[in-house]
């Protein structure tokens, strides 16, 4: 079921405002609300914190225009998507707004064909807005974990690591992204675990047990580790050194963005 979105359109003109508002919640999944200025506009933002999947915004305004809300809203809400919907078109405009963070630029037009184009940009902009929230509220999570955690590709380069992954090896995250698994595995343990687990874990989708890994430093320590095959590719890495609490499912693995 498609998640609803909810507007604020911000427009002193009280026609064109209830003409905008009216013509997007036909939409089945667009709902709606209106704002005459940009003190109105903030009061409810603010009440909501945010409360709105994006704002719609006219230029030219008594007072304070679209590019003073705008630089307002990123104040407080730097991913809220924000569309500058104005009658007032010009290259210093778009570029001012764009320097302040807007999401979309769209010049007023005659005719309803506008409104069908800024169905499509609402669309887009609130589902790329979401894509990205997922992603750092994923990234959060896996950076909160006490459990190592790594997202490898196909080819067993390392996407992503967490903190928790990197200690054990005297390494910053960093230093680990876009190494091989093999360089954290002597010789003989690279051989068992291609022979064996990967072999596992492509035709079960899933691989638990114990492995030898390498420090940068020569020294090696054991580990317990899940493996688990991602659905568009590469795996999940989720493991603790032997002997340490551990807290780790391999049932439910961190994608890849």
């Amino acid at each position: 079921m498609n998640q609803g979105i909810s507007v604020l359109v911000v427009d002193d003109d009280a026609g064109l405002r209830r003409l905008v508002a009216d013509v997007l919640s036909r939409a089945p999944d667009i709902d709606a609300t209106t704002a005459a200025d940009v003190a109105t506009a903030l009061d409810d933002l603010t009440h909501g914190d945010p409360g709105y999947d994006c704002v719609i915004s006219d230029y030219e305004m008594p007072e304070r225009d679209g590019l003073d809300l705008l630089r307002r809203v990123r104040e407080r809400w730097p991913h809220l998507p924000f569309i500058l919907f104005t009658g007032r078109g010009s290259e210093e405009i778009a570029a001012d707004a764009i320097a302040a963070g807007v999401t979309d630029y769209l010049q007023k037009e005659t005719g309803t064909a506008q409104y069908t184009v800024l169905l499509h940009r609402i669309r887009n902009a609130v589902g790329q807005a979401r894509a990205e929230e997922e992603s750092r509220l994923r990234a959060r999570a896996m950076e909160a974990a006490r459990e190592g955690i790594a997202v490898l590709d196909a080819e067993g380069y390392y996407r992503l690591v967490n903190e928790a992954f990197a200690a054990p090896f005297g390494l910053d995250t960093s230093e680990m992204v876009g190494q091989h698994w093999e360089t954290y595995n002597t010789p003989e343990e690279v051989s068992r675990l291609r022979e064996e687990v990967f072999e596992s874990v492509e035709k079960t989708g899933a691989w638990e047990g114990h492995s030898t890994a390498l420090r940068p430093d020569g020294t090696v320590f054991e580990e317990h580790a899940s493996l688990t095959k991602l659905p568009g590719g590469g795996f999940v890495c989720c493991c603790h050194v032997v002997g340490e609490p551990a807290n780790c499912h391999a049932d439910t693995p961190a994608q890849a963005d």
